[in-house]
């Protein structure tokens, strides 16, 4: 990747930026599958 930042704060940014999107990926695959589990009962 072009732009990483060096040093010990740069790791650790890129750290919480990887568990954050983590997190948001789980979610969101959390709400889709309510979702469709929730179209299946309805049909």
């Amino acid at each position: 990747m072009a732009g990483q930042p060096s040093g010990e704060s740069g790791q650790s940014t890129q750290q919480r930026a990887r568990v954050f999107r983590d997190m948001l990926l789980d979610a969101l695959h959390a709400m889709y599958s309510m979702d469709e589990a929730e179209g299946l009962e309805s049909s």
